[in-house]
């Protein structure tokens, strides 16, 4: 493997490449060569690729002044591979390492997104029971689920509404995820739902049930556990049916109708008709 300069680079791959050998062009000319950070990356880049036995440079001492420069270009990247540190600014983050290998595995979601995220915990278990060495961490960036607020509370009319399904048409249910009325739907939930406002994981839907045009209750939707042995047991799939099939299910993990509302069948009604809204949406 040969790095570095040359008068031309063509002619300097081809009389590498006769002695069964690669030749990665720096980038510099002969006389033009400049030790700057940019050239230390990509030494230390092709080292790391390499992990050569012996690497041969010019004299430290020699006529022309980028030429002496060369054994500390290529020396110095060398011997900074001992410590991480020094190096941190020239490893790739975790972040682009977990993209690559979701690319590389065609490791994506149903929508097409890759899988980063979960490819990031997958290397961190890896590095954990010792079968890789991850670069260092670059930053830590606040972590939002684990420090979130309370949704603010917002108040809405509270007069009691009874009487028979009919006398409340119309009923509407509408999908608030990433409106305005999000902020209602949170509010509602966390004033009066038993379990509260916890932030949905993975796909989501959330719905907000109108009667007369007033808030009555909410619906909100998750996608499926990847294994509960009991479901799976139960609907009697193999693994491949399961895969192929998981994407199916949602979870109805909140429903609330509101406590000053009292309508016969209510419950019912909804349930019935929340079945084709999530299916269509």
């Amino acid at each position: 493997m040969a790095v570095g300069e040359a008068d031309s680079p063509t002619l300097t791959s081809q009389q590498v490449r006769a002695i069964g050998g690669r030749y990665h062009f720096a980038g510099g000319l002969d006389l033009q060569i400049e030790y700057n950070t940019e050239y230390r990356k990509i030494a230390v880049k092709v080292m790391r690729e390499v992990n050569p036995d012996i690497v041969l440079t010019c004299p430290p001492v020699d006529y022309l002044v980028d030429h002496e420069i060369t054994p500390s270009w290529c020396v110095k990247p060398i011997l900074s591979l001992q410590s991480p540190s020094s190096t941190a600014a020239c490893l790739p983050s975790r972040w682009s390492l977990s993209k690559k290998l979701c690319e590389a595995w065609n490791w994506v979601q149903p929508n097409g997104h890759l899988r980063d995220m979960v490819c990031r915990g997958f290397m961190l278990r890896l590095e954990e029971a010792g079968y890789i060495k991850l670069p260092p961490r670059k930053y830590r960036p606040n972590n939002p689920l684990a420090h979130r607020t309370k949704p603010p509370k917002i108040d809405i009319e509270q007069v009691p509404l009874g009487g028979s399904l009919k006398e409340i048409q119309p009923i509407d249910i509408r999908q608030v995820r990433r409106t305005p009325a999000e902020k209602l739907y949170n509010s509602l939930i966390d004033q009066y739902h038993y379990l509260g406002y916890c932030h949905p994981v993975g796909e989501h839907l959330k719905y907000i049930i109108y009667a007369i045009e007033r808030p009555i209750g909410c619906f909100a939707f998750s996608s499926s556990p990847r294994h509960i042995g009991c479901r799976d047991r139960f609907i009697g799939w193999s693994k491949e049916v399961r895969q192929r099939n998981l994407h199916l299910i949602v979870y109805n993990t909140r429903f609330l109708i509101l406590p000053w509302v009292k309508v016969r069948f209510l419950t019912s009604h909804l349930l019935s008709r929340i079945v084709k809204v999530v299916s269509r949406d």
